[in-house]
Formats: structure tokens, C-alpha cells, sequence
């Protein structure tokens, strides 16, 4: 659980020829974030076909006979703090404090989400080259979006970008979408709008959205405000835009200085597409333009 990920993905390298089995054993507590990130997607079904488990030390009988209700268990629950107890003695890893969308949780908004044939999709776009071109494919219905794939590359421009998404099966779906507002603006060349529609004919929308407002918004289909339900799932497919949730993180906040408010901006292209496409549709948190329920599918 010390390891670094590249070391981990050079392991992997490793056993790629032989065929090999990888085991990764370690506590959470003290661990670097992409190993409880990858507990959590491999604790559900996944691409990568891995299986992640865990063991409470309430599971050793010998040590603790009574199980959950061992005095000493119980001494412990009343002792620590509900997170640090699950994540110490309970192997349930806690999110980092700085995380910005805490709410996500993968056994709640991990789900499989086979494209429904009969509704259309639309695109979240948030363009890059050197970060990361980020495309979620959405359906929606009233009360709940499904993201049932993404397109996440590095180093593509847009005409590459555009034939992946054309390859996928549910491109003849697709409508319409939503990008980032700097995929209006010319650069020597067309820009993102204009390629997408000349070589894909897909008409993007675009609005600027404030940080903190695109934050809230997708926070609040993360946790209705209302029922605490989820009002977002997204296909175990999504691999990079799940991680994403588990690295998006605000600056330390170091003693003596004033707290930031917005966080690194690293670690958050699929979010920030899925925030846009948010907005746009379905309006901001100070200002609801259009609900959820009001609009009407095509």
C-alpha cells in the first residue's frame, strides 16, 4: 500500500506475459490515494476482471472472540472517530479530507448502465491535448442520469477524439452535447465547436460556468439535498472519470493561512464536462433554469 502507482502499473507490465497472478495486500491507513481508489472499483464488477477484498480485524477470532461485539471491538468504536475506527480496524478506506465531491461513493454511484436503445445520448466535453479530451456519453430520465461510457485520452486532438466516439454503438444516439466554453474560441484554426459539427454533425452547446457553481451542481446529483438519494450512476466502464473522484482534491490547508476555495485544478476533466452538461440542462443551484423533471426527452 506504499507503492506509487506507476509501480504498481510496472508490476503489472510484469506478470502481462506469463499470464501471471498480481497480489496487492496492505493497510489503508497511511496508504497512497490510487490504492483505495482501486479498492473500491475492483471491489465491484470491473474491466479489469480484478477482485479486491478486506478484513476487519473483528474477523480474527482468535484475538477478538466476540466478533463485532468484542468489548475490546466496542472499546474502539467509542474511542476513534467513526472514519478513523472503519478505516483502521474496520479495512474500509476513508477519502482523503481535501477530497472536493466526498459524496461519491463507489457502492452507491457505481452501476451497470446498458444504453437504453430506444432514448438518444448526449456528449460532456471537456477538450484538452497535454491533460486529457474528455467525452462522457449521457442518458438521462426524470430523476436520474446514467453516464454509460467515456472517451479519455491523452495527446488526441478532436478528429481523433471524434472517430472513437463514431466506433462506439451508441453514436447513432447521440444529439447534441454540451463543452467547455473555451471550445468556442479559434486558435489558428476551427474551433472545437466548429470541428464537431463539420466532421461529426453533432451542434455543442457551450456556457460559461463558474468553478464553484459547476461543483455545486453536480454535487447535488451526487446527494439529492432533498432525499439523500443519488440522482447519478455511472457504468464501471467510466474508469477515468471514477478515479477522478478519488484525486480531485482542494490545496492543504496550511496553519495561518486563509482557506482556499477552489480546488487544484488537476485530476478533473470528465468532471468538469459532466458539470457543464449539468448546467446547461438542467440549470445552476443559485438559479434553476430548467429541472430535471421539466425537460422533456426528443
Amino acid at each position: 500500500a506504499q507503492c506509487s502507482y506507476e509501480v504498481y502499473l510496472r508490476l503489472r507490465d510484469r506478470v502481462a506475459e506469463k499470464r501471471g497472478w498480481l497480489w496487492l495486500s496492505g493497510t489503508f491507513e497511511g496508504s497512497q490515494n490510487w490504492y483505495a481508489e482501486q479498492f473500491n472499483q475492483w471491489s465491484r464488477q470491473n474491466p479489469e476482471g480484478v477482485k479486491s477484498f478486506s478484513m476487519p480485524s473483528w474477523e480474527n477470532s482468535i484475538l477478538y472472540p466476540g466478533g463485532y461485539d468484542d468489548p475490546e471491538i466496542r472499546a474502539l468504536r467509542v474511542t476513534y472517530p467513526k472514519d478513523l475506527f472503519l478505516e483502521r480496524f474496520g479495512g474500509q478506506p476513508t477519502p482523503p479530507s481535501g477530497l472536493v465531491f466526498r459524496e461519491f461513493n463507489s457502492k452507491v454511484h457505481i452501476e451497470e448502465c446498458p444504453v437504453n436503445w430506444s432514448a438518444r445520448v448526449e456528449l460532456a466535453i471537456d477538450p484538452g491535448y497535454a491533460g486529457a479530451y474528455a467525452v462522457l456519453a449521457l442518458q438521462w430520465e426524470p430523476g436520474l442520469v446514467r453516464a454509460v461510457d467515456e472517451i479519455y485520452v491523452d495527446q488526441h486532438v478532436a478528429a481523433t477524439v471524434i472517430r472513437e466516439c463514431r466506433s462506439r454503438k451508441w453514436w447513432d444516439l447521440v444529439t447534441g452535447g454540451v463543452i467547455d466554453i473555451a471550445g468556442r474560441h479559434h486558435h489558428a484554426m476551427p474551433s472545437q465547436v466548429e470541428i464537431w459539427q463539420a466532421e461529426a454533425g453533432i451542434h455543442l452547446m457551450f456556457n460559461r460556468v463558474g468553478l464553484l457553481d459547476g461543483i455545486a451542481r453536480l454535487r447535488t446529483y451526487l446527494e439529492d439535498p432533498a432525499t439523500g438519494e443519488a440522482r447519478i450512476l455511472f457504468d464501471p466502464k467510466c474508469v477515468k472519470t471514477i478515479r477522478e473522484f478519488g484525486k480531485y482534491q482542494y490545496r492543504e490547508v496550511l496553519e495561518g493561512r486563509p482557506i482556499p476555495e477552489e480546488p487544484i485544478d488537476r485530476d478533473n476533466h470528465a468532471l468538469k464536462a459532466l458539470s457543464y452538461w449539468l448546467v446547461d440542462r438542467f440549470g445552476s443551484t443559485r438559479r434553476r433554469r430548467r429541472s430535471l423533471m421539466d425537460f422533456r426527452m426528443g
